[in-house]
This record gives C-alpha cells, structure tokens and sequence, in this order.
C-alpha cells in the first residue's frame, strides 16, 4: 500500500479512506478498525483523535498507518497488530501464539468472582491460559485467592508471564507447561475453583478457520472428536483434583452445553448450570464436586 494517498488529508479523511480500503465482508467493523489503527499510529486516543479530527496526518503516522491497514487487509486481527488487547479493564500483551481474549470470557469471571468469598483463602487454577487473561484478572481483583495456571503451549507461558508481571507484579501467578490438569496432578495439587477456556472446535471447525486463513494457533481451537474429546478429559482431571465442595467452570460453544451438562452429572459434579454470552447463547458452564 502506497502511504502517499494519505499524505495531506485530515485525520477523519484518512479514517474514512482506511475504511473504504478495508474489504467489507470479512470485517465486522471496518470503521472502527480503521479509527483504532490510525490513533495507534499516531499514539492518541479516541478522546484525542475527536478533537483533532480536521488535522492533517502527520507523514511518517501515515507510513505506520498503510503499514496498519496492510496487516489488517491481510486478514491480521487488530489485536495482534497493536500489540495488545484489553480485557476486565487490563491490557494484555497478545501475539499469533495466543489467542485473543475474548469479551464473552468476561462473563466466566464474572461468575467466579460474584459467587465466592472474595477474603477467603482460596486455591483457583486456570487451565488453558493461553494469554493469562482469567487468572490474571482473577488475582488483580482477589489478592486473597491463590492463583495458577497452565498451559501446553510454552509460547503462551511466554506471553502469560510478561502479563503476569506488568498486570500483578507484588503476586504473579504460578505459571507451568500441562497437558491440561496432567501436571497438576504430578504435583499433587488441590483446588476450590478451576476454570478453562479450552480448544472446543471439531477438527472440521478448526480446518475451516484454518483455510479461511485465521491467524490464531490452531492449537488452542482444536478439541477433538464434536469438540468435546479435551472438556471430557479436563471435567474427568479437575474432578479428582477439586476439594470437596469445589467449582469446575468451562467455556464452550453454546451447541456443547448439554453435552457438558450430561458429562459433567455422569462424573458426578452437582449444581449444575450455564451462563449465557452476550449474545444469548450458552456459554459458560458450571458445576460442583460433591
């Protein structure tokens, strides 16, 4: 992309043109992706950006905005291009070897935070942390908690602990490399609350995304056999490493949540129920060992 076509237009003329650039079916929100690049670009907020919109864009933001739009024509998620994404009002450090944090995760921390004693002494494990965006946002708002997390992938260890020590640097999380509770359970750990975000995507799924060219790792979106073969062997793990009394809480798709409510009652967790996303699907599933 040649950087010259925005030399001496204004900044809402060069947010419009980026939008126009922006191919329209594979984008949710090509004007908001084009204002985000541009304020990135220029280091400025959206605050910023409306009272200064008639300025005219400096050269060398616009060399970095055409670079911008460039990734982002490319099919690179906004996130990855900044660098960052936010996420419970922390700004996590992303890249293509994490996935991108979610608003509908939200939803699960918000379950666990509402519906445990936020002074208690509680042991909280985080499996499939990708980015670290559950624990993390769990030990920023519960000092009191104990909280770890895991990952199979080292990449996402990487990222998970630059997060760590920017977001609660006097108490970062225990980080370590599992297959899923495997080495918890070497570690003969016990937990009152685990909640995972895991891959849920049938192998078909994650093809699909793979040929439409996502960019995220294929590794956190593969679950297996229906999308369930990793949330069975994860629901069977956290059960034997729950206390009495603890809460196992897991994200997936919204066509899964009987499937997770059936396997969750066969291994005898109680108290069964789901959350609904933003969008009004099942989403977040929870349930208690006896």
């Amino acid at each position: 992309m040649n950087p010259r076509q925005f030399q001496g237009l204004s900044l809402s003329r060069a947010v419009q043109l980026g939008r126009s650039l922006l191919p329209a079916g594979p984008y949710d929100s090509p004007g908001l992706d084009a204002l985000i690049l541009l304020c990135h670009s220029m280091n400025i907020s959206k605050e910023q950006y409306y009272a200064r919109m008639q300025d005219s864009l400096p050269q060398a933001a616009g060399e970095l905005y055409a670079r911008a739009l460039e990734r982002r024509i490319s099919g690179e998620p906004v996130a990855y291009i900044l660098g960052f994404k936010e996420f419970y009002g922390l700004e996590f450090r992303v890249n293509p070897g994490v996935l991108i944090p979610r608003p509908d995760t939200e939803i699960l921390v918000d379950w666990v935070l509402e519906s445990h004693p936020a002074d208690s002494p509680l042991v909280i494990h985080d499996c499939c942390s990708g980015s670290g965006a559950i624990a993390i946002a769990l030990a920023h708002m519960r000092p009191a908690w104990d909280v770890s997390a895991s990952d199979i992938s080292l990449a996402a260890g990487e990222v998970f602990g630059v997060n760590a020590a920017a977001l609660v640097p006097t108490s970062p999380p225990l980080w370590f490399q599992s297959d899923l509770l495997e080495s918890a359970a070497q570690r003969e750990m016990k937990f009152h609350i685990i909640t995972a975000n895991p891959p849920y995507l049938t192998p078909a799924e994650t093809r699909e995304r793979e040929l439409e060219g996502w960019k995220e790792p294929m590794l956190a979106l593969d679950g297996g056999e229906k999308g369930l073969d990793l949330i069975q062997r994860l629901a069977s793990q956290a059960h034997d490493l729950l206390e009495p009394g603890g809460w196992l809480y897991i994200e997936a798709a919204d066509d899964q949540a009987d499937a997770i409510e059936k396997l969750l009652k066969t291994l005898g967790y109680a108290d069964l129920e789901c959350k609904k996303d933003l969008a009004g699907m099942k989403r977040i599933s929870r349930g208690r060992k006896r």
